[in-house]
């Protein structure tokens, strides 16, 4: 299937879900889109555009379709096309008939791909200048001049919206200066973003139904034109989603840990069994599971993955073996720096030490036994500072064999 068809299927449904959302669709546009919305229904996954007719500007959501629709027979795909030109015909004759209204009537404000027109009156400044000299929250309440309340209520019914949210309108078109000729075109344009905005709320879904809630409370300051209170219930029920999202977080993670701990004992069984390159995939794949927060556990789950390679080479004979155990043990050092938790890094370094030590001892030349004695070194140093005498013992042993070994190397 072509992919540019796709897209124009795509577009044509996104380009319906806008219109329907904002109201503006015609029957025959309607039967046009609903006509297109069960063809493809028949090809995504459930509630997929539904979401879409939620959010028809999402991309991901686009994208989302698009993939499924490409993913899917070409000559079913194919059905498509003429109910996505169908409906594409139907929003462009729906637009153009606007955009002639818009032009012959005073008042046609334009905003964005759709026209609207509302019979304004001519003296909106001197409204837009009253409304500044008024007490905004005593007029809503019905103080104040009469005469203005009148002019208002005739604005809101052509506005098709509260009083007090008009009131509220032209206080914002007089604080942000907006010029006297554009003051018409200006409150076309707000007034049809309040409502679309309006709408949007209260067609969001939410399984909290605090959010629900918070969000229908939003709508109706809205329609009274108190937006700072409904900025302040929004802001609410971000936090509850917020709140939600940390939550299931939190969750996850301990969901997550407690599969690294299945996968880990999963090791420990083929380490029991001596399967130890087996053993070696659990700890590792443990080791990737475990949340980023738990640094300690991805330690521990990287240190039996290098300890498994270790005896699977000092056994078997595997020097690869023993290399890879080498490459575990280093981002295992990163997890627990010394500065933080001296002796879980001194132990590692024994055990790195260990792994460099045995694969020098069976190649040739002295730069794994080099580097096995500095970190025996390293460790040892840090026990000795800790009083550690049991570990201090043994990390002296294993110095003084590399350095043996180095000294046979080297001929002396």
């Amino acid at each position: 299937m072509d992919p540019l068809t796709i897209t124009a299927i795509v577009t044509a449904l996104s380009s319906g879900a806008a219109v329907s959302l904002g109201g503006a669709l015609s029957e025959a546009g309607k039967d046009a889109y609903n006509a297109l919305k069960t063809g493809v229904r028949k090809f995504v996954a459930p509630g997929d555009l539904e979401k879409l007719e939620r959010d028809p500007e999402s991309k991901q959501l686009q994208a989302l379709l698009t993939t499924q629709l490409s993913a899917s027979d070409p000559n079913a795909i194919a059905e498509l096309t003429p109910l996505a030109h169908r409906l594409s015909n139907e929003i462009k004759v729906e637009g153009d008939a606007a955009i002639v209204q818009a032009t012959k009537v005073e008042g046609g404000v334009h905003q964005g791909d759709v026209h609207h027109q509302y019979a304004l009156p001519p003296n909106l400044p001197d409204l837009v200048r009253a409304l500044g000299e008024t007490n905004l929250k005593a007029f809503q309440a019905g103080q104040g001049n009469q005469s203005l309340h009148n002019q208002l209520s005739g604005l809101s019914g052509k506005l098709e919206l509260t009083e007090s949210a008009v009131a509220n309108m032209l206080r914002i078109l007089g604080e942000q200066a907006v010029p006297p000729e554009q003051l018409d075109a200006k409150l076309g344009e707000i007034a049809e973003r309040h409502k679309e905005l309006t709408q949007r709320l209260r067609a969001l879904s939410n399984d909290d139904p605090g959010v629900v809630a918070l969000r229908n409370k939003a709508a109706e300051s809205l329609e009274t034109g108190d937006y700072d209170r409904a900025d302040d219930f929004l802001s609410q029920a971000e936090a509850l989603d917020e709140r939600a999202i940390a939550e299931q977080q939190d969750s996850l993670d301990r969901r997550k840990l407690s599969a690294a701990q299945t996968l880990a004992e999963r090791g420990e069984l083929e380490r029991a069994r001596l399967n130890y390159l087996k053993a070696a995939e659990h700890f590792a794949a443990a080791a990737a599971r475990v949340p980023d927060t738990e640094e300690e556990a991805r330690w521990r789950h990287l240190l039996a993955q290098a300890s498994v390679l270790y005896d699977h080479g000092r056994e078997f004979g595997e020097n690869p073996s023993l290399a890879r155990a080498i490459t575990a043990y280093k981002p295992a050092l990163n997890l627990r720096p010394r500065d933080r938790v001296p002796l879980a890094w001194a132990t590692t370094q024994n055990n790195l030490g260990n792994a460099l030590a045995t694969l020098g001892q069976r190649e040739s030349g002295t730069a794994r036994l080099e580097e096995a004695a500095a970190a025996f070194r390293a460790a040892l140093e840090v026990f000795e500072l800790a009083g550690a005498e049991h570990y201090i013992d043994m990390v002296k042993e294993n110095l003084e064999r590399a350095e043996t070994l180095l000294r046979e190397r080297r001929g002396g």
